[in-house]
């Protein structure tokens, strides 16, 4: 008998088509574009991350080691946004469209932004110590930063003066999400992580230095007197030893 002829792949076209066909490859474009956007944003961090150390002095195995381990963490904090705001979305009730998509790629800006500010002002700050260096990060950035997350969380708030029920599903929900989970990750989560991590950071030029300058200087007000420990007050301006009550 004749073999049956294969079928034909004949898309029906128009509006219906072409609004159901991103439903057959949105996850896959989705994890790629999400894929290729991370990675430019990492290297692009780790380059300036490196320029910018070296400018500052340091050596170039300490500025490439500083610059790739702060690209490593600022690539785990976009990782953790865009997975926190896709799964958040679902959670929510939001369904993967060309639409809400777009708000994962908004997390890979946002996450970006916030995370390479941290890093650069936690590695340039001068100081070694991990606690040290993170205050001196959060010091300068975090007014920046919480000004910088309020003004776009007004912006997305005006959404709410919407009466299409579609842009408060698509639009309001996802671009909330994105804005406070990147937030999270980047001003929060990433402190505590540069921190834990810092024995990982190369120490700035001149650190060792002044880290014995402060430590010699700390152990010359911290040294108590002899008298003192015997448990008698120094000698006064009337010559005669106290006895400490």
């Amino acid at each position: 008998p004749r073999p049956s002829p294969p079928p034909l792949a004949l898309p029906a076209p128009g509006v219906p088509y072409d609004y159901w066909e991103q439903y057959l490859t949105i996850e896959t474009f989705l994890l790629t574009t999400i894929l290729y956007a991370s990675l430019a944003a990492v290297a692009v961090a780790c380059a300036f991350l490196a320029c910018e150390l070296l400018s500052l002095g340091w050596a170039a195995t300490d500025a490439l080691q500083g610059a790739v381990v702060g690209a490593i963490l600022i690539a785990a904090a976009i990782a953790a946004s865009v997975v926190s705001v896709v799964g958040l979305l679902g959670w929510v009730g939001v369904p993967l469209s060309g639409i809400s998509a777009m708000s994962s790629l908004c997390a890979v800006g946002f996450a970006t932004e916030f995370a390479v500010h941290i890093t650069h002002a936690f590695l340039a700050s001068g100081a070694s110590a991990a606690a040290a260096r993170a205050e001196a990060a959060m010091r300068s950035l975090f007014v920046p930063m919480l000004l910088a997350f309020l003004s776009s969380l007004l912006g997305i708030l005006l959404l709410l003066a919407t009466t299409f029920g579609f842009v408060l599903n698509y639009v309001f929900k996802p671009m909330i999400c994105c804005l406070a989970l990147t937030y999270f990750y980047g001003c929060v989560t990433l402190p505590l992580l540069l921190q834990a991590l810092n024995c990982l950071m190369p120490k700035p030029p001149g650190a060792s230095a002044a880290d014995a300058s402060k430590a010699a200087s700390g152990a010359t007000f911290a040294a108590p007197d002899a008298s003192v420990k015997a448990g008698q007050m120094p000698v006064g301006e009337g010559g005669a030893a106290r006895s400490v009550v």
